[in-house]
Formats: structure tokens, sequence, C-alpha cells
């Protein structure tokens, strides 16, 4: 009797942990905005492991922008990076506190974002799933282009 009790007790403990864990998880949401260097408005539970521009080398829309113009990942491991709602906003070109750019490398500048070019931010999370989305300069202002995609979940466990 003692042996059923202690099973059902660890059954009902593992559901309501799962439970917990993944009501816990805040779903990554990005918007962006922002003059000619674009500035992310970032909120969800995960950890920030990675955020990457890429730009185009052609002005052709149907080019899938490809050419990495700025990555950013945390100091440490990927447990070391913070929430999406502890940055709450990244602007382009400017590594925010806990962060180290990778590239350009030696800390340089990324490239002028052009007017009239397509770009792609992929941001990639742990223990919530990453978003990428495309952007481009209309007009002086960075315009989102397309929905945002959900991608991977990097577990950290």
């Amino acid at each position: 009797m003692k042996q059923q009790i202690g099973r059902c007790f660890g059954l009902v403990a593992t559901v309501g942990l799962i439970m917990w864990s993944t009501s816990c998880t805040r779903e990554t949401a990005i918007l962006v905005g922002g003059g000619n260097s674009p500035q992310f408005t970032v909120s969800g539970s995960g950890r920030l492991t990675s955020l990457q521009v890429f730009g185009s080398a052609s002005n052709d829309p149907e080019v899938k922008p490809s050419l990495l113009l700025w990555q950013i990942e945390p100091t440490g491991d990927a447990r070391s990076g913070l929430t999406l709602d502890e940055l709450r906003s990244i602007s382009f070109g400017q590594v925010p506190p806990g962060y180290v750019q990778r590239f350009p490398l030696s800390g340089a500048r990324p490239a002028v974002l052009t007017e009239g070019a397509d770009y792609r931010a992929q941001f990639d999370t742990s223990n919530a799933s990453g978003l990428t989305l495309q952007f481009g300069l209309r007009n002086g202002q960075t315009v989102n282009l397309t929905s945002v995609s959900n991608h991977r979940n990097i577990p950290t466990h």
C-alpha cells in the first residue's frame, strides 16, 4: 500500500512540475521600429543566446538576406544570457550589458543600413522559441516586412 501511495505521489509531483515549468514560459515577441538604426523591442521568458542581423549584397527582394552584419552573444555561456523581458530593447550596433559583439570583429561598428534594402534579424533563445523577422528601411524608417516566424528552442539544462 505504501508503495502505491509513493508511486501515486511521484506521478502527481512529476505532472505538477511539468505543468509548472511550461506555465512559466512566455512566448517570444519582437517589434521593430526606429529610424535608420533599427530598435528591437523584445519580450518573453527566453534567454537571448544570440542575435544576428543579416543583409544582402543585392537589393533584389527575391534574394534572401544572408550576409552577416552584426552578431552579439552573452559574455558567458547560454545560461548567462538575460531574458528578453530583462533586456526589453536592443538597438542595432549597440551591445547591451552582459553581451559581447562577435561580429564585426574587434568591436567595429556594423555596416550602415541602406534605404530600400531588406534585412533579417534572428533571435536565438534558450527555454523559449526564438524568432526571425525581416525588416527594411523605407523613407527613413525601419519597417517590419514579414510576420515573425518561430524557430528552435535551445535547452539549457
